[in-house]
């Protein structure tokens, strides 16, 4: 059974054998992901994806070029990753100008995510942390009547 809203994908990251990120493919084709600091891949048959991305919360991440198709417009839309940390307060997803965009991040000191727009907090989850450095699962999710969600392993922790 196909995915009727993959069309829809702007970009997935493809995480492959275990090892550092130098420069990594996107599923879509559309973009290049580099790494900084010692991100790496991570490979667990356990998890949905087969691998996952290892930031160790000092100077790691991926990034690519900013792209129009990362803007979220007035629609729904869903952000959806797996993360696995043990350090609360760091940005996961930043798509911001100075005051502008978006940004998914981590409530410091509880570890909860958070959806922001500029720098103002738009949503919270006050209730699951994902600091435990146990692999989850998380939505971010705007439906068409503007309500915004935030489920940690399919659970709502946060709407607003």
């Amino acid at each position: 059974m196909s995915d009727a809203y993959s069309e829809n994908v702007v970009a997935e990251v493809r995480f492959g054998s275990s090892g550092p990120v130098t420069t990594i493919g996107d599923k879509t084709g559309l973009f290049e992901w580099t790494g900084a600091g010692n991100a790496a891949q991570v490979v667990d048959g356990g998890s949905l994806t087969g691998s996952y991305l290892s930031l160790d919360g000092t100077g790691d991440y991926i990034s690519t070029p900013g792209r129009p198709s990362f803007r979220l417009g007035t629609g729904p839309f869903v952000i959806d990753f797996g993360i696995k940390t043990t350090s609360a307060g760091d940005v996961i997803l930043d798509y911001t100008g100075s005051t502008t965009g978006y940004r998914v991040g981590m409530a410091f000191p509880a570890g909860t995510v958070m959806f922001l727009r500029g720098r103002s907090t738009l949503v919270g989850d006050g209730t699951i942390a994902i600091t435990d450095g146990v692999r989850h699962h998380v939505a971010i999710v705007r439906s068409a009547d503007k309500t915004l969600r935030i489920f940690v392993d399919g659970v709502l922790g946060g709407s607003g």
